[in-house]
């Protein structure tokens, strides 16, 4: 079980080898609605301030609580005072609206997705449509992402950040079995699978459902000041923690995708294994473009730069929305690679991402035939589901498949040349 954000800080202050329990060191509880204390490092970095830009779109975030607070809330951003992307100051301003400042640009990145999931789940009147709204592409995208900031900070910033990255991704896991098991459900009711076996489904959709729901009812309902128990914690967490200077955080963020690109490119995986081979090669391939999603502008790409296939550029997935990157009009340097070397890895993430859901499909469609007694054994129960997917020898021969796009990624070797474009 995920460690909670709340018994962690509870045993740091039981500990007395923790870090001292004075006014600024405390933090409380999710369940106290009243603001954390600051404390010194909660200094702005002034190299990585910038104005807030007027062209920039805003974020549709309600900031609930009364009509003065959201007159103040709006008086503030017109005035400019917080130095950040409007949709990030709306953010602060909702969540500390007498002690809001602008924060710096690494602050800012966990901030710009946080603030979408706000905007996203606010949307809502009702519970139901909460657990809704969780289970969306587009919330569960901002999730991801943000999971993925965390994880690339893991043990670098404080013990309340780490535990931030436990909370985010026990929400991830929980959307990923409801959506998981919604998807298992229509797979088999669109291939006409017996009753039994669709209906074995029910179940677990609604106990994922529930499981949801107590994310809701614990840390994402609002309170009476118009503020989730649980995105309060994320941006106070996020305010306190101590990054490191603009130039420093962005030299982090390119070694940590030179450093997961170099993993891959030294991993051999086992394209005999769905879980473990396939499903972990695109994995952690998505990583490097979790990372890049996360730098919000930090990485462009550009045609011009070392065009390795004409090909690829001419591709749907060159003109698609996964090559689409946040404008860079808040980076002092941003990180400029190939486009056709940034159009191969995402192909290649979606051409095994293909491949999963076909796995996954039969997988879990076998597992569910052996469930509901629809089969007399595993190897029959497959056979079934093939059959009942009607998919082609090809597309049932997830090896074949797999290793072609793992073999072309190793033998054209873009990986290396995109790690060798971040160390340019």
């Amino acid at each position: 079980m995920a460690t909670t954000i709340s018994s962690l800080r509870t045993q740091n202050l039981k500990d007395p080898t923790a870090a001292s329990e004075t006014a600024e060191a405390k933090k409380p509880e999710l369940s106290v609605a009243k603001p954390a204390a600051e404390k010194a490092s909660d200094k702005v970095d002034n190299s990585a301030k910038q104005p807030v830009l007027a062209e920039a779109p805003r974020a549709n975030v309600a900031a609930g609580g009364s009509a003065t607070l959201r007159h103040n809330i709006e008086a503030q951003l017109e005035s400019g005072r917080i130095g950040n992307h409007p949709a990030v100051a709306k953010l602060l301003l909702t969540y500390y609206p007498n002690k809001a400042k602008t924060v710096s640009r690494a602050a800012e990145r966990f901030l710009m997705p946080a603030s979408i999931m706000d905007t996203e789940l606010r949307k809502a009147t009702t519970r139901e449509q909460a657990i809704d709204i969780l289970g969306t592409s587009e919330f569960r995208r901002r999730v991801f992402t943000l999971e993925g900031g965390l994880g690339l900070y893991h043990g670098r910033l404080d013990e309340e950040m780490d535990a931030q990255f436990d909370a985010i991704k026990e929400i991830e896991d929980k959307i990923g079995a409801y959506t998981y098991f919604i998807q298992m459900k229509k797979n088999a009711a669109d291939a006409g699978a017996p009753e039994a076996t669709v209906k074995l489904y029910d179940k677990k959709i609604a106990d994922a459902r529930a499981e949801l729901g107590k994310l809701i009812d614990e840390n994402w309902t609002l309170n009476d000041k118009g503020q989730f128990p649980g995105m309060k914690a994320l941006v106070r967490d996020v305010r306190h923690a101590e990054f490191d200077s603009y130039k420093d955080d962005r030299k982090l963020i390119q070694k940590a995708i030179k450093k997961e690109a170099k993993d891959v490119e030294e991993t051999e995986y086992d394209m005999n294994n769905l879980e473990e081979g396939i499903h972990e090669l695109r994995r952690d391939l998505r990583k490097v473009t979790t990372f890049t999603e996360f730098g919000n502008g930090l990485f462009q790409h550009d045609a011009a730069i070392a065009p390795i296939d004409d090909a690829i550029l001419k591709d749907p997935v060159a003109s698609s929305k996964y090559m689409n990157m946040d404008p860079a009009d808040r980076e002092k340097d941003p990180i400029v690679v190939s486009k056709s070397l940034y159009a191969k890895l995402q192909k290649t993430v979606l051409d095994l991402g293909a491949i999963k859901d076909r796995g996954e499909a039969i997988h879990g469609l076998r597992d569910a035939l052996l469930e509901s007694k629809q089969a007399t054994s595993a190897a029959d129960a497959e056979k079934q589901a093939i059959a009942l997917l009607k998919y082609t020898p090809e597309q049932a021969d997830l090896k074949g498949s797999a290793s072609k796009i793992y073999e072309a990624m190793k033998s054209e070797g873009w990986l290396k040349q995109l790690r060798k474009q971040l160390t340019e």
